[in-house]
């Protein structure tokens, strides 16, 4: 009988290990899954909207450039 309890608690505690490590090993799965989806998609259309916004502002600082020349050179000196 003794025997019994022993190997049912034995049992009891090895399901659970078992359930604990499956539980971890679909986590492991999913954050590997976020962390592609982050590099294949979320990182390369940051960088392409980064890029974007940076030529942007290059364009809108020559147009202020040449603006602030047009103005200078009008100004009797």
């Amino acid at each position: 009988r003794e025997a019994g309890r022993a190997a049912l608690a034995a049992a009891c505690a090895h399901a659970a290990a078992a359930a604990a490590a499956r539980t971890v090993d679909d986590e492991v799965a999913a954050t590997r899954r976020r962390v592609r989806a982050i590099r294949n998609r979320w990182l390369p259309r940051l960088a392409a909207a980064l890029a974007d916004i940076e030529l942007g502002l290059e364009e809108q600082e020559r147009e202020d450039g040449a603006r602030l020349r047009r103005v200078t050179a009008r100004e009797p000196g």
